[in-house]
């Protein structure tokens, strides 16, 4: 079972990526990583589409210093990795979740403003580095990894409302929902 232990909760394993896929769970689905490396993955995406926005950045802006361009294009890259790194969160599920929105609405934000300024700017064609590829890099392998981080927000979230809870599974392997109670009146089917 895939598990994550957020250093908040004092050891107690928090089952990441256990939603059901018919008969499959969704951790087998996605080669049986863990959160951290999903994410840990999925972070090589940004740097993918750093790469891309790039592209962009260095056409509009090319009296600009690489390193400070790359810097900021970086950003989101660096956030994911560095938290995802370890096999443990470095914080709760929480500041997790939050860290995870920023990348992504910074990654984000840098992207439409690329898009916008190269619109508004139509700076003359400069260089081999086609800016179809960089769109490619920038939406397919940098975006696309906002699946991974988008399906962990929402299980961290679902785990900050119901910390005792494990999403989407019953404890003894039986159905998900809650079929009644163990009175002689109803219940399981194994008791009547």
């Amino acid at each position: 079972m895939a598990q994550l232990v957020v250093a908040a909760d004092a050891g107690r394993p928090l089952r990441l990526f256990s939603l059901s896929l018919g008969p499959a769970r969704l951790h087998f689905a996605i080669g049986g990583f863990t959160m951290m490396g999903a994410l840990s993955i999925a972070s090589w995406g940004l740097l993918v589409g750093a790469i891309g926005q790039w592209a962009f950045y260095g056409r509009l802006f090319p009296r600009l210093p690489a390193w400070l361009v790359m810097g900021a294009l970086f950003v989101p890259w660096l956030i994911v990795l560095t938290i995802s790194f370890c096999n443990r969160a470095p914080f709760g599920p929480g500041p997790f979740r939050r860290c995870l929105v920023f990348a992504m609405c910074w990654y984000g934000i840098l992207a439409v403003l690329a898009e916008v300024l190269y619109w508004w700017i139509q700076p003359a064609p400069r260089g081999h580095f086609s800016l179809i590829v960089a769109r490619v890099l920038m939406y397919c392998a940098g975006a696309a990894s906002f699946f991974v981080f988008v399906r962990a927000c929402v299980v961290l979230c679902r785990y900050q409302v119901n910390p005792g809870a494990e999403p989407a599974a019953s404890p003894n392997g039986g159905p998900t929902k809650h079929l009644g109670n163990s009175r002689g009146d109803g219940g399981p089917p194994s008791v009547r």
